[in-house]
């Protein structure tokens, strides 16, 4: 099983718009990102987003680059003050890849939970559209990958 953590992508300031849409170059940071997982044999069955206008953006367009899209849903836990706990006990149940697109400092905070046993631990930094990979196999979960949309070839978003 492969649990990919998505920070959202780059988004406005909120004194430009309180509701924080992604930019221009957030957007086109995810549409690399985008066309990476596509190549990857990722045939996640679920994309859970924070509900915040920059995750459900985020997570629309990495829905959008899969043959089979899977259902979007809102994960209240992937809020950026969330506390990790209870979503880190969900992740423990599925079997089936799953992506999760959330904000910092929550998903550092999951991360060295699922990893370490300890969210208070600082392993990543997790910049605007980057996906952490976390796979688990006999009941351990390690990094496959940390892959950030800025470092990928660019492709026109528009």
């Amino acid at each position: 099983m492969r649990l990919i953590l998505v920070r959202h992508g780059l988004a406005a300031a909120k004194s430009d718009d309180p509701q924080r849409p992604l930019t221009r170059t957030g957007r086109q940071q995810l549409a690399r990102l985008a066309l990476f997982l596509a190549g990857t044999g990722l045939e996640p069955v679920r994309i859970a987003h924070s509900g915040k206008l920059r995750a459900q953006q985020t997570a629309e367009m990495l829905a959008a680059c899969f043959d089979r899209p899977p259902p979007l849903s809102i994960e209240p836990d992937l809020a950026p003050n969330a506390a990790p706990e209870s979503l880190a006990q969900a992740c423990a149940d599925w079997h089936e890849d799953t992506i999760l697109v959330g904000h910092l400092p929550h998903l550092a905070r999951l991360a060295a939970l699922l990893l370490l046993g300890n969210a208070a631990e600082e392993l990543f930094h997790i910049q605007a559209a980057t996906a952490l990979f976390l796979v688990r196999k006999d009941g351990r979960m390690w990094v496959e990958c940390m892959v950030p949309g800025s470092m990928l070839a660019a492709v026109d978003a528009d």
